[in-house]
C-alpha cells in the first residue's frame, strides 16, 4: 500500500497506540516533524518536576512518551530544551536543566492485594500466638488423630506460602515462575536518592 508521495505505510506501536505512518517512524517512535527530546532511563512511571534555568516548567510544556527502554520527554509549544548546561551548578541556577521523575512500574491490583495480605499476616505474627496468624512458625500440617506434624525448614518461604497463603503464592508464581532470587533492598523517602533516581541532569539533550 502506498501513501501520497509513494512512501509505504507501516503499522507502528507508539506509546500503546497503533499508527500507519509513511514518514518519521523509527525504533524511538513516530513523528513527521523534528522533535526536541530528552531520553530518560527507565522504566518511567511519571514526571514529577522539570526545572529549566532554576524555574519549574509547566507540565503543559512537555509530553512524556514511554518506550521499551525508558521514556522520552518531548518539549511542546514550539520550545526546545537547552542544547547544553553547566553541570557544576545546582539545578536551581541559570544555565541548568533537571528532570525529577518516578522510575518503576505500577504494581497491578492483584499484586497489591497479595502484598497487603502478607503484610497483615506478618503483623499478626509479630503480635503473638493469640493473633490467629496464618503463618505458623515452622508447622506446615498437623494430623490430630495420628499426632503427625510436618515442619517447614526455617526460612523456607515458598513452602510456607504455598501451604498457608495460596493467593500470595499464586501471585509469586505468576511474576516469578523461575523462582529467581535477588538481594533484598529498602527504599525510603528519608534517605538520599540512589544515583539512578531523583533528579536527572541530562548532559546534552537532543
Amino acid at each position: 500500500m502506498s501513501y501520497g508521495g509513494g512512501g509505504l505505510l507501516r503499522p507502528v506501536l507508539d506509546d500503546g497506540r497503533w499508527f500507519n505512518r509513511p514518514c518519521g517512524c523509527g525504533p524511538s517512535g513516530c513523528s513527521c516533524v523534528p522533535l526536541c527530546v530528552i531520553d530518560l532511563p527507565g522504566p518511567v512511571h511519571s514526571v514529577v518536576e522539570v526545572l529549566q534555568y532554576g524555574q519549574v516548567v509547566d507540565p503543559s510544556g512537555y509530553v512524556l512518551h514511554r518506550t521499551a527502554t525508558g521514556g522520552q520527554l518531548v518539549r511542546s509549544g514550539g520550545e526546545c530544551w537547552p542544547e547544553c548546561q553547566d553541570l557544576r551548578l545546582p539545578d536551581t541556577e541559570p544555565g541548568t536543566l533537571s528532570v525529577r521523575y518516578l522510575r518503576g512500574l505500577e504494581v497491578p491490583a492483584a499484586g497489591r492485594r497479595a502484598v497487603g495480605q502478607l503484610a497483615c499476616e506478618i503483623d499478626k505474627l509479630c503480635s503473638g500466638p493469640a493473633s490467629g496468624c496464618a503463618l505458623p512458625a515452622g508447622t506446615k500440617t498437623v494430623s490430630r488423630e495420628g499426632v503427625t506434624y510436618e515442619v517447614v525448614p526455617p526460612g523456607d518461604w515458598p513452602e510456607t506460602l504455598q501451604a498457608h497463603m495460596p493467593q500470595v503464592w499464586a501471585w509469586v508464581q505468576l511474576v516469578n515462575p523461575g523462582r529467581v532470587r535477588q538481594f533484598g533492598a529498602v527504599f525510603s523517602l528519608d534517605l538520599p536518592p540512589a544515583p539512578v533516581a531523583g533528579r536527572y541532569r541530562p548532559g546534552v539533550p537532543r
